[in-house]
């Protein structure tokens, strides 16, 4: 099972007719963070992801693009390596 998983709404929010919220959960840590704070994608948008992780910090970050281009950069905070 992969750590992370990218959530989408079923049906279109309030606000977001005929579109989608994203949500990334960790489902190691059970937590769901929205991907893009309010950003209501229309159904016709496919974005794809990738998890990247910072050689210098070991942060992980879930990179989201759409078409090629990318358009943002989520970092995912890592609780459970500061607390043994």
């Amino acid at each position: 099972t992969p750590q992370y998983t990218v959530l989408k709404t079923r049906q279109s929010p309030e606000g977001c007719k005929s579109g989608n919220y994203y949500y990334i959960a960790d489902m190691q840590q059970k937590t769901v963070q929205p991907l893009m704070a309010a950003l209501c994608l229309a159904d016709n948008i496919t974005l794809s992801f990738r998890i990247e992780t910072d050689s210098y910090t070991g942060e992980k970050s879930v990179v989201y693009s759409h078409d090629g281009k990318e358009m943002g950069k989520l970092y995912l905070p890592n609780n459970h390596e500061n607390n043994p």
